[in-house]
């Protein structure tokens, strides 16, 4: 009898994906099991689990993988389908998990009642400017405006709701574990957060990392607003209105301060956003803020793309009779 299954999925980085196997290696048992998904890496990852069971003979350990990299949500839902826990929880390969973190996890949704809960991320101190804009990116419950019940790298779901849910393989990157929780609570499940579910996550990155993560960031969260029949996220509506204002500038060079005035107030919202739910210190938010208002600016352009060309597709489809 299986009563915890536990999935890391991974793309390349075999050393990060070795750190966090071996910190959770000790919370597995005869009732636990481990499910590792490779999403196409084009490094030796699977040497990494093979080694492992090596080591573990009396663990359960399963490796599965894709040929091509098809996105994290199609490499979860493949871990699910491998799965035969109660339980099934998530880690993320460039995340170590604390010693009593599975235990304390599993415990709290079970304590609670909840369908599926998420617990505390840590980062690690950053190296450069990319990590410290990065930084705090993966943390909630820290107030009821964040609006954000799960994070990807550290969460656990009754099992056979999610068998039934799943994730949606068309949100390869970004807004996928939001999508999720969406379905769940608009069904009247419960979601909790277990503040001392704890892991350490180091997202390794560099400037030009953290303004690409925006462009895929955007274009996942798009796919998953337009499936709720909403189109903008609120933390860019400031950037749009300032785009929508910016004609009436021609008119009368006085009426560009309608347009500034919502780029502005985008900035302001980025700083909050930094010193609020990131926790940052006001040093650091603010010396990250011009890289991380570049990183907003990236992701509105990814959104229009993708609003764009979400319309034309549909529209290409209903000119066809679909």
């Amino acid at each position: 009898m299986i009563g915890c299954s536990v999935i890391v999925c991974v793309h390349n980085r075999p050393a990060a994906l070795a750190t966090c196997l071996s910190s959770l290696v000790s919370q597995l048992s005869q009732s636990r099991e481990l499910v590792v998904v490779d999403d196409g890496s084009t490094e030796d990852v699977r040497q990494v689990v093979t080694s492992l069971r090596n080591r573990h003979t009396t663990l359960a350990i399963t490796f599965l993988r894709h040929r091509e990299q098809r996105g994290v949500s199609a490499a979860r839902n493949t871990g699910i389908a491998a799965t035969r826990g109660d339980i099934i929880a998530f880690l993320d390969s460039d995340c170590r998990a604390a010693p009593d973190w599975l235990d304390n996890l599993v415990h709290g949704l079970r304590r609670i009642r909840a369908s599926a809960a998420s617990g505390m991320v840590v980062d690690k101190d950053p190296d450069n400017a990319g990590e410290l804009a990065h930084q705090g990116a993966g943390r909630i419950g820290v107030g009821w405006g964040q609006n954000r019940h799960l994070v990807g790298c550290n969460m656990a779901f009754d099992g056979a709701i999610l068998r039934q849910y799943g994730f949606d393989p068309e949100l390869e990157y970004g807004g996928d574990e939001d999508e999720l929780a969406w379905r769940l609570r608009r069904d009247g499940h419960l979601i909790a957060f277990v503040r001392n579910a704890i892991v350490y996550h180091h997202h390794a990155t560099t400037a030009m990392g953290y303004l690409a993560t925006g462009w895929r960031l955007g274009r996942g969260t798009t796919l998953y607003l337009v499936k709720r029949r909403h189109f903008i996220g609120r933390d860019l509506w400031p950037t749009f209105l300032a785009l929508a204002t910016a004609p009436i500038a021609v008119t009368a060079h006085r009426l560009i301060l309608i347009p500034l005035g919502f780029l502005g107030l985008q900035v302001v919202a980025l700083m909050m956003n930094e010193l609020i739910y990131k926790r940052k210190p006001f040093l650091s938010a603010i010396t990250v803020l011009p890289l991380v208002t570049a990183h907003s600016f990236v992701k509105a352009a990814s959104v229009l793309t993708t609003l764009v060309r979400t319309c034309c597709t549909r529209s290409a489809l209903t000119s066809d009779g679909r």
